[in-house]
């Protein structure tokens, strides 16, 4: 029953950011990272979600993650997700933790997670005053995520943030905005030879590889002119173009 509310929570946080305002900045990139830089073992490694900045007024964030084939959650406790920096949500221990926040989490399936930190119930403040996260210029570490990723193979996977506002999402309803990641944001691990998992690199929103730079059509052939009025990805962004754009 509350994986069936959890997933009526995310439909209406989908619809509701429809007409917001894209607050279209690499200032609030999501982050992920692996919580130790030394490898993991593999049964128990730990992916840590973030953000380079907390907008301000914000009170609802949102995230999904998805894992590879040959992974699975492990769960902390009762709970898929643990905080990691109370400060960012604007408390000081668990207690207020517990008091303060929704923290909706649930399997979409068995490789695809949905967690939610919501800030707007009531209750939130004494007279049911509606809260906001705190802002804050540096980089924040929000929540964790346990993976067993035993029978990962050898070599480079994949943990995805999905990008999009039915995905992963800072809503600032005071100001009717979000932000949003444009494009998937991807943390790179490596599978060692040994056993254990180390983080290669993230692949953050908006952050083009170099490899993805120029023009590709949707076949994901690269090509050295783009027409106007068809689609294109350019630089590692859907693009229907006005005008001839060539490369």
């Amino acid at each position: 029953m509350k994986k069936i509310f959890t997933l009526i929570a995310l439909a209406a946080f989908g619809f509701g950011f429809a007409s917001a305002e894209n607050i279209d900045s690499d200032e609030y990139a999501f982050t992920m990272d692996l919580l130790d830089e030394a490898p993991q073992d593999a049964s128990g490694v730990v992916v840590v979600v973030g953000v380079n900045k907390m907008p301000l007024k914000c009170d609802v964030f949102q995230v999904k993650i998805q894992i590879p084939d040959e992974a699975s959650f492990a769960r902390f406790g009762r709970q898929l997700t643990q905080v990691e920096d109370y400060a960012a949500f604007g408390m000081d221990n668990k207690d207020d933790y517990d008091f303060a926040i929704s923290n909706q989490s649930a399997l979409m399936n068995d490789k695809l997670m949905f967690f939610c930190f919501d800030h707007t119930l009531d209750g939130r403040k004494e007279g049911g005053v509606f809260g906001v996260f705190p802002a804050s210029d540096e980089p924040v570490k929000i929540a964790n995520i346990k993976i067993n990723a035993t029978d990962l193979p050898q070599g480079k996977n994949y943990v995805t943030m999905p990008g999009g506002p039915a995905n992963t999402v800072f809503s600032c309803k005071a100001d009717d905005k979000i932000w949003q990641p444009i494009s998937d944001v991807k943390l790179l691990v490596y599978k060692h030879a040994d056993g254990t998992v180390s983080a290669i690199e993230t692949i953050n929103a908006n952050d083009v590889p170099a490899a993805q730079k120029g023009i590709y059509n949707l076949m994901g052939v690269k090509v050295n002119r783009a027409e106007p009025g068809q689609m294109y990805i350019i630089d590692g962004k859907k693009v229907i173009p006005t005008s001839v754009i060539e490369r």
